[in-house]
């Protein structure tokens, strides 16, 4: 919960000073939504009242695409639950909305080159 509050409110911060970037509201939106299961970019573009086509375009102005914008989130995320200990991996897997631990792993995998247990201890080495 805490972690949660904390990822609100540095996502409350961000909105004060990106608002205007789509990118950053699919970020904020995420952070609230994914313990809940990653939104497709059609649930999220009803959300925020337009087509999936037009938020694809909205985004491809900014550089970016709808899953960079999930998979980056998830990535910052992780990093910060996974320096909080109270969190075990399955309880991030799922506030990372992936669907189980073998999903949550093979993505940290890509993005770190190992496991989330072997960066967890590799953080609390060094």
């Amino acid at each position: 919960m805490l972690a949660r509050a904390n990822d609100l409110i540095a996502a409350e911060t961000i909105e004060r000073w990106y608002g205007s970037l789509l990118s950053d509201r699919v970020r904020l939106t995420l952070i609230d939504r994914l313990p809940n299961g990653a939104p497709s970019q059609a649930e999220l573009a009803r959300a925020f009242g337009t087509s999936p086509r037009a938020m694809q375009r909205s985004l491809a102005l900014e550089n970016t695409t709808y899953v960079r914008v999930v998979d980056g989130t998830r990535r910052e995320l992780a990093m910060g639950y996974l320096g909080d200990r109270r969190y075990s991996i399955t309880d991030i897997t799922y506030l990372l909305g992936f669907s189980g631990v073998a999903s949550f792993t093979r993505a940290f995998r890509r993005w770190k080159a190992r496991s989330p247990s072997e960066y967890r201890r590799g953080e609390q080495e060094g």
